[in-house]
């Protein structure tokens, strides 16, 4: 086996067992955060302390989305006219680069593995702008750096009909 080939046997079992990863934390933190809030508004609620039911509302949402977080990055793709989020292996180069197709492939899939944890840490960003104690400005700070950590992960996770999209318009090819 030469180099490439370890490459790209090396960045398949990192894509499938990264993304397997985030998609796991991404359940575990939704469905804690979703317990974690619905606790909170109840103890409030008992101890006569005012609780927002609308931050309540928007945190177990947030919650859901990231419970169904492989649903939410095939809903983002289809708003980019991307189609779903495909996991499997990219091979995206053209058979006439010989080697350098395996590498630039490897790199891409590696990049979507990314993509997948930049769209996870996005929507983390923006559940974390409903903790109690932020104010007006560092919320909306979380949900501006949140959203476009979240739309750099989707594209990166799209990265093959990125470059598609990006070709087409720019005219160019692999020649």
């Amino acid at each position: 086996m030469d180099a490439i080939q370890i490459l790209v046997q090396v960045a398949d079992g990192l894509k499938t067992s990264g993304i397997r990863l985030i998609l796991a934390l991404g359940f575990m933190f939704g469905l804690g955060g979703c317990i974690f809030t619905l606790f909170s508004v109840a103890q409030r609620a008992r101890n006569g302390k005012p609780a927002s039911g609308l931050k309540a509302l928007v945190s177990v949402c947030l919650g859901g989305a990231l419970i169904a977080l492989q649903q939410m990055m095939n809903k983002a793709a289809h708003t980019l006219s991307f189609g779903d989020v495909s996991f499997d292996a990219i091979a995206y180069a053209p058979e006439s680069m010989g080697q350098a197709k395996l590498a630039i492939d490897a790199v891409l899939t590696l990049l979507r593995a990314v993509g997948v944890l930049f769209f996870f840490m996005g929507l983390s960003r923006i559940r974390r702008s409903l903790v109690d104690g932020h104010t007006g400005l560092s919320a909306r700070e979380d949900v501006s750096a949140g959203m476009v950590i979240l739309i750099c992960g989707i594209l990166l996770a799209c990265n093959p009909q990125l470059l598609n999209a990006l070709q087409t318009t720019l005219g160019l090819s692999w020649n």
